[in-house]
Order: structure tokens, then C-alpha cells, then sequence
């Protein structure tokens, strides 16, 4: 019988410097390795992607490299191969915080009253590392159109994934998103926060313009499970003009001075 308690998946696609960094990291997890397996996931990249994973064989326990359709369908697909009764998805580039966050999660991964696990994270903006620390209840009527948790900072049982039938690739930005406001719509949700830092979480390659495409993503989501009303509505319109704000500041090169100014500030409020 497989030991194995969690599968940690990397999708990557044409980004061989950002694999070394996530394969390098994990490398130093001081768990037992026959209790994680490694699963990369690569789009049918045609850089030195390939060549990384190859040099990488020992550690990498299952290489998939095909043609996808965005990074849900790849993820569906690492959840798929997957062995581990738990799921987690490390992005290429990202880290986890410490060598030994694994070995901290042995005994909740071996909870069966849990079906979600999630913790605090370090975001990379530029050259800031900003600490974002999820509430400990998530409701649903305060996640609408924030989500608090990233998905390289939680780690979900891969029967409840399958449950709602994995990621929905209607939404390319924001499946995550989606998956977890069904599973409390759904009455699914049993999640457990753990007081550690799980991970470094780089969204210096998050194009600014994807913003109003997350943005929308997350109207279409709210509309396809009915809880679109007046409310949202005048939500989704004051984040829209908000972005648009962003967007405007970064053309006109102010971008940097208004984060230094919104994280002072947040020290103090």
C-alpha cells in the first residue's frame, strides 16, 4: 500500500529557470520523501524546460508533457495522476517558506475530519515581501470577489476536488476561485488553518492587464452560480473603475510610488 500522503504539482510551461528554483526548494523538504510524490505537469514547453526535468529524473516521479488548454486543465490533470490522498499545487517559481513545512502537516494529513488545509504566505511584489495572513472562518458572502486564500498556500483532498469535478476551465484566471465558493455553496467545505507560513508567492509575472480579466472572471462565476444581485453588481463596478485606476497609474509610471505609499500606510491602519 502507497505511502504517500500528498502529491505536489508543478505545472510549467516554457520556463526552465522558474522549475530549477521550484525543484531546488523542494529538494531541501525534510519530510520521509516516499510520503510526497513530485508530479510535473509541462505544456509542451520548447525551451530547456524539458531538459530540467530530464536532468531532474530522481526526483521527478511522474513527468507529463502535452499540449494543454491553460493552467486549470493542466492542474486537472496533475489531480488526476496524483496518488497522494492530499493535493497540492506549487507553481513553477514558487517556494515553500521553510524546509520543514511538510513535516509540520504529517499528522493534519492524516485527519479525516478535514478536507482543505491552508495557512499564511509571503506575496513577492517587485521588491516587497508582503505578508498575507487568511481569516481563519472563510465565509462565503466576504469572498465574492477577494479571495484570501492562494492555492500555493492551501492543500486540498483530492476526493473533494473530484466531488465538484475539478477545476471548471470556464475560467481561465479564477477556477480556484470558483472551487472554493462552491465547496462552502455545497455545504463541502472543511478547512483547517494552520498557524505557519506555507509558502513564497511570486506575482511579479501576473500581467497587469489580467486584472480586469479577473475581474470579469469572477463576475461570470458569481453569475453562473446565482448570487449576482444588486449588491455585486455595484461591487464588480467600483473594483472595475479600481483597476482601471491601476492600470492608468502604471502607464503614467506612478505605479511604484502609490505601492510604497498603499504599504506604508497599511502599517498604520
Amino acid at each position: 500500500m502507497s505511502k504517500v500522503l500528498v502529491s505536489i504539482i508543478t505545472v510549467v510551461y516554457n520556463d526552465a529557470l522558474a522549475l530549477t528554483k521550484t525543484i531546488n526548494n523542494l529538494k531541501k523538504q525534510t519530510i520521509s520523501r516516499d510520503l510526497f510524490e513530485y508530479v510535473v505537469i509541462d505544456g509542451a514547453s520548447n525551451d530547456q524546460t524539458l531538459n530540467v526535468a530530464h536532468q531532474n529524473k530522481n526526483f521527478i516521479d511522474v513527468l507529463l508533457s502535452e499540449n494543454d488548454h491553460g493552467i486549470y486543465d493542466a492542474m486537472n490533470k496533475g489531480a488526476e495522476i496524483a496518488k497522494g490522498k492530499w493535493l497540492y499545487f506549487l507553481n513553477a517559481g514558487d517556494e515553500l517558506f521553510s524546509d520543514d513545512i511538510l513535516i509540520c502537516l504529517v499528522d493534519d494529513f492524516k485527519r479525516s475530519d478535514i478536507n482543505f488545509i491552508y495557512g499564511d504566505y509571503i506575496q513577492i511584489l517587485d521588491t516587497y515581501l508582503i505578508k498575507k495572513s487568511p481569516p481563519i472562518k472563510i465565509v462565503f458572502d466576504k469572498i465574492k470577489f477577494n479571495l484570501p486564500i492562494c492555492h500555493q498556500a492551501s492543500f486540498v483532498k483530492k476526493q473533494v476536488l473530484k466531488e465538484v469535478n475539478c477545476y471548471n476551465l470556464n475560467y481561465k484566471l479564477c477556477a480556484d476561485h470558483h472551487f472554493i465558493l462552491v465547496l462552502l455553496q455545497k455545504k463541502l467545505w472543511a478547512a483547517h488553518k494552520v498557524d505557519l507560513t506555507i509558502c513564497n508567492y511570486d506575482t511579479n509575472g501576473v500581467s497587469a492587464k489580467n486584472r480586469l480579466s479577473v475581474i470579469k472572471d469572477r463576475k461570470q462565476i458569481l453569475q453562473d452560480i446565482n448570487v449576482f444581485n444588486f449588491k455585486e453588481q455595484t461591487i464588480y463596478i467600483h473594483n472595475y473603475l479600481k483597476i482601471l485606476i491601476y492600470l492608468v497609474l502604471s502607464e503614467i509610471k506612478l505605479l511604484k510610488l502609490y505601492r510604497r505609499v498603499k504599504i506604508s500606510l497599511n502599517k498604520y491602519l
